[in-house]
């Protein structure tokens, strides 16, 4: 009879550049990691949205006019030039 193939875990620690690293150069996914508490959760969970956030801006065609990035606010914020503003239409 043939004995179950047993693949043993490894428990380590990675700091959070480290994996946003790894996370950014697609090596490693969020869903290959099993977070031993809920801070680590969070963490990884942050993590992995901001380096799909990341990818995705690089090619939306509205990085042009996006202040993502731009600032330290986390308000995603686009701005169209050619629209106009509520106080020239009341004007």
């Amino acid at each position: 009879m043939k004995q179950p193939i047993h693949n043993p875990l490894i428990h380590l620690a990675l700091s959070e550049a480290k994996l946003a690293e790894l996370f950014r150069l697609g090596v490693l996914c969020a869903a290959d990691v099993d977070c031993l508490d809920v801070t680590s959760r969070d963490q990884v969970q942050r993590l992995c949205l901001q380096t799909c956030a990341q990818q995705l801006c690089a090619v939306c065609p509205s990085r042009s006019t996006c202040s993502k990035g731009q600032s330290s606010s986390s308000k995603h914020v686009v701005h169209w030039p050619n629209l106009p503003t509520i106080k020239s239409l009341i004007n």
